[in-house]
């Protein structure tokens, strides 16, 4: 029997004890009781409440950033968002999913470990035929992508994976490289269907069509970036010094930066060999009359409406409506 363990003698010794009132039991006093906190080890935190503000506003800035590229890359208006910064079970994730997705399992030295950047297999073959020289309306039918596909698309996607380490590079720095791009998810599993990830959701936006764009975090690499989040979360005070000035800075810049603003007497159209014969003496002819209505802009936003009148033997214009908010 361990030394630790009392005999029965010892506890019946122990209870008469109590009985009798020679053994007084000391309570533990009301205003020093600890305070518990529930902790969930099924479903953990993985996202700190203070890191969750600079992940979103990196997130936000890929999105932005990213559609910058796509427009550029492929001729086409391409609009990108932030959906979701959330955490779910990696099964939750998989079965999320449209059921044709590309999944690159991409590592992202110095950090352990790898991470899942998910892509809709219909965003990858509208680029694929713009990079090819496609022109027009671009329909496509959503299916598996053959092997050369998923070669053709590497480019696509290293492109967007740069993009994302551009966001982050003020955060943490890391090289994200493609390790392997499949279309069957059991071959890149990063962690147990039941164990909980980050998952960061965008949603691409190509020629009407609305793709997914999906990042995914294991717990253990999502730990590393959250203590670098928390550290920029936290800036010193010479940081905040050094922030608030340069607000300070932009805000004087702004105040002082010259517009220009034009008054527009009227608009009209004429036609290109009307343009070169023109000479001096000739008349334009506007369709107002005198004393309309006239518009003010700043560059091409339209600002006042005004009309036109004599100050001082001076044209000036009056301004008798207001187009937008003193908030704005």
């Amino acid at each position: 029997m361990p030394d630790n363990l009392l005999s029965q003698d010892e506890i019946n010794a122990l209870l008469n004890a109590v009985s009798s009132g020679d053994i007084t039991i000391k309570k533990e006093p009301v205003g020093n009781k600890k305070s518990i906190l529930p902790y969930d080890f099924k479903s953990p935190n993985l996202i700190p409440k203070e890191a969750m503000r600079p992940l979103r506003l990196i997130q936000e800035n890929f999105c932005r950033n990213l559609g910058f590229v796509l427009s550029d890359l492929l001729h086409v208006a391409a609009q990108v968002k932030l959906v979701s910064v959330d955490q779910i079970s990696y099964g939750e994730f998989l079965m999320s999913l449209p059921e044709f997705t590309l999944f690159n399992l991409v590592s992202i030295a110095p950090f352990k470990g790898n991470i899942i950047m998910a892509l809709s297999t219909d965003c990858l073959l509208i680029c694929m035929e713009r990079m090819c020289g496609r022109t027009g309306a671009i329909k496509v039918k959503e299916r598996k992508l053959t092997e050369l596909e998923v070669g053709v698309s590497s480019k696509i996607v290293k492109r967007i994976l740069e993009e994302y380490r551009k966001s982050w590079e003020h955060i943490a720095e890391f090289k994200p490289i493609v390790e392997s791009a499949q279309s069957d998810p059991s071959l890149v599993r990063i962690v147990k269907p039941t164990e909980k990830i980050v998952l960061i959701c965008c949603e691409v936006k190509l020629e009407k069509v609305q793709c997914l764009l999906a990042m995914c975090f294991s717990s253990f690499v999502f730990e590393a970036l959250a203590e670098k989040l928390l550290l920029h979360a936290q800036p010193s005070g010479e940081q905040e010094k050094q922030i608030s000035g340069s607000i300070t800075q932009m805000r004087t810049a702004l105040w002082e930066l010259p517009l220009g603003i034009s008054a527009v007497l009227g608009r009209t159209t004429i036609e290109t060999n009307q343009i070169v014969t023109l000479k001096q003496g000739d008349i334009i002819q506007l369709k107002k009359r005198p004393g309309a209505d006239m518009k003010i802009f700043l560059g091409s936003e339209e600002l006042f409406a005004a009309k036109l009148a004599l100050k001082n033997k001076r044209k000036v214009a009056v301004i008798t409506q207001q187009f937008f908010s003193e908030g704005a």
